[in-house]
């Protein structure tokens, strides 16, 4: 039997503009114990955002599984970093610009690992992942999740359930991943420019950028920025209401840049 998914890629280039609800909640990984380690091919870190994952399994064939990726299969929800599995998850708020950041590494992912047939239609494919996923999370703060999966011959069931911490002490502890890094303060903060600096900025790289194709599109566009994420972080230091990758995007279309 394989699994199958239909319409996998159906979302079209659905409005890839971020979140921005500042009560957003999606959950992290978490480990309650060493077990994750033992029990999945690859275990997720703790602390990274989770998506349920079952796309992966998307014409999957069971009878080759071994006892790791069955596990995987029924009980293990997906890191968006590592993209390791992860037995439970512990439901936060999102900032819109986290929710930003890993709509496009599950973006990137989804391209490269599953065939998107590009890059727009793979970040239109993580955003509807990841709002769904925020669809599971309407829950309190610091609510633990657990996931079961069930396949038939012709679609793959999800049932996920509230898990209650073992201890009080416990479940103060596990409340912990909420934080982020604590602000360096002003003396080690890095320089924001002004919007209009950093747009100019931003063009002059984009000229000087040499992975664009002769028609840059959106797929150009995307490259470009996770460049500039990589190899050009100070560039992206401005404020920004909707999001730095829709800001950037933007400004290359309305410079006639890229196409879309």
């Amino acid at each position: 039997m394989r699994l199958r998914e239909c319409g996998r890629w159906a979302y079209g280039r659905a409005s890839l503009e971020a979140a921005t609800d500042p009560a957003m909640k999606l959950a992290r990984t978490i480990r309650l114990d060493v077990s994750d380690a033992n029990v999945f091919p690859l275990a997720a870190t703790p602390g990274e955002w989770a998506v349920t994952g079952t796309f992966a399994f998307a014409d999957a064939d069971p009878d080759g599984w071994d006892g790791k990726h069955k596990i995987a299969f029924r009980d293990g929800w997906l890191g968006t970093e590592s993209f390791g599995r992860s037995t439970f998850v512990q439901v936060t708020t999102i900032t819109a610009e986290h929710y930003e950041a890993t709509m496009r590494h599950l973006a990137a992912h989804i391209f490269e690992a599953y065939g998107a047939p590009g890059m727009l239609e793979a970040l239109a494919a993580a955003r509807h992942e990841i709002d769904d996923m925020a669809r599971l999370c309407d829950h309190s703060v610091g609510t633990l999740l657990a996931m079961e999966r069930r396949a038939d011959e012709t679609s793959i069931t999800e049932r996920t359930r509230i898990v209650t911490p073992p201890s009080e002490e416990f479940h103060t502890r596990i409340w912990s991943i909420e934080d982020d890094a604590p602000d360096p303060g002003p003396e080690k903060a890095p320089h924001m420019y002004k919007r209009d600096e950093a747009r100019r900025m931003i063009f002059h790289a984009w000229r000087d950028w040499p992975g664009k194709t002769q028609s840059p599109n959106g797929n150009d566009a995307l490259a470009f920025f996770s460049y500039l994420e990589n190899e050009k972080p100070h560039l992206l230091q401005f404020r920004s209401r909707a999001g730095k990758w829709p800001d950037v995007h933007g400004w290359l279309i309305r410079n006639g840049d890229v196409s879309d």
